[in-house]
């Protein structure tokens, strides 16, 4: 019976492929974490700060380096009219995150319906196409003739899809942009009992590894059933979801509502949710004592209190604590 199973699982195939390459993604976090605390003493001198991509990514770092350091100047650079105008969530969700950011944000500017020239580094073309750049000259152009002060770049983008491992066999199924094409079981279209998962696959249903959870459940579940001679299950792709957090204060969220419809969250819910986007924790479980490995604040709650309420650090300390009653001896309590 052992035989049998090991021979089935050889059998069947899964294919899932991210853009972090033949590392695992606990040695690439602990690369990023490493290389975020050499960059740590550049923010603190940099004036000028470009992020490309109005997404997720570009609007939480962004606004994350705004709050952190006020005096900054933080750009963000924006390919779509719109933000989040894809289709995928209802544009009441954009709206509000933008309108959060003009309000809450003086140090922040949205260029939007706009694409960022080639930028030139020193270093050559490796240090242009890396991670974040010092872009040479201390300035960025768009493709619309706008001219931005840049200290520091921040590619806030997608990466591309590592294909190289499968090109040349499966180069029947791709796409252009290097996904495989799925059928509803999720196997590569043409090459049946060779499965896909994760964001190379067209499953979707929008282009992230979030939905590779799915991708392996479905998976895992239609191996059993083959194995059982029996037919297997089409995949059935989550609602979407998204909670965008702007700083320490704003940011919005969209989740799935009844009847097919879509419900917008408000900052409060997002803030709860995400906190500090769970940087800090993610810190701790690569053996740092917080984020930046900095020791978290004794009082998190004193400072969520602070951004949230805009206080000072005394008084949200004392309001976290609970106020005291002084008793005034020259009332008159009756």
């Amino acid at each position: 019976m052992l035989q049998s199973l090991v021979s089935n699982i050889l059998f069947w195939q899964l294919v899932h492929r991210t853009h972090f390459h033949t590392k695992s993604l606990t040695q690439n976090l602990k690369m990023f974490c490493r290389s975020t605390q050499r960059l740590l003493p550049r923010f603190r001198k940099q004036k000028n700060i470009v992020c490309v991509g109005g997404g997720s990514t570009g609007l939480e770092a962004a606004t994350e380096i705004a709050c952190k350091y006020p005096a900054t100047k933080v750009t963000i650079i924006h390919s779509r009219p719109k933000l989040f105008d894809d289709g995928t969530f209802k544009q009441a969700f954009g709206d509000k995150l933008e309108e959060h950011l003009s309000r809450g944000f003086p140090n922040v500017t949205l260029i939007k319906d706009d694409r960022l020239l080639p930028v030139e580094a020193d270093g050559g073309e490796v240090a242009a196409q890396a991670k974040y750049v010092e872009p040479a000259g201390g300035k960025v152009s768009t493709q619309k003739g706008v001219t931005i002060e840049c200290d520091l770049l921040f590619w806030c983008v997608g990466g591309r899809h590592n294909f190289s491992s499968y090109e040349e066999h499966f180069a029947g199924a791709m796409e252009k942009n290097g996904q495989l094409k799925a059928d509803p079981f999720l196997q590569i279209v043409g090459h049946p009992r060779v499965f896909v998962a994760g964001d190379i696959s067209t499953a979707g249903p929008f282009g992230t590894v979030g939905c590779a959870g799915d991708h392996a459940a479905c998976i895992a579940a239609n191996i059993k059933l083959n194995h059982k001679d029996s037919t297997m299950t089409a995949y059935k792709p989550s609602k979407p979801m998204n909670a965008t957090q702007l700083g320490t204060t704003y940011g919005a969220g969209c989740m799935a509502g009844p009847f097919g419809t879509q419900i917008v969250m408000g900052h409060k819910m997002v803030q709860m949710i995400k906190a500090d986007c769970f940087a800090d924790n993610t810190w701790k479980d690569l053996g740092h004592a917080g984020a930046f490995g900095e020791k978290s604040v004794d009082s998190p709650d004193a400072q969520h209190l602070q951004n949230l309420l805009h206080m000072s650090e005394a008084d949200a300390e004392k309001l976290a604590a609970g106020l005291t009653v002084q008793e005034d001896g020259s009332s008159d309590h009756t």
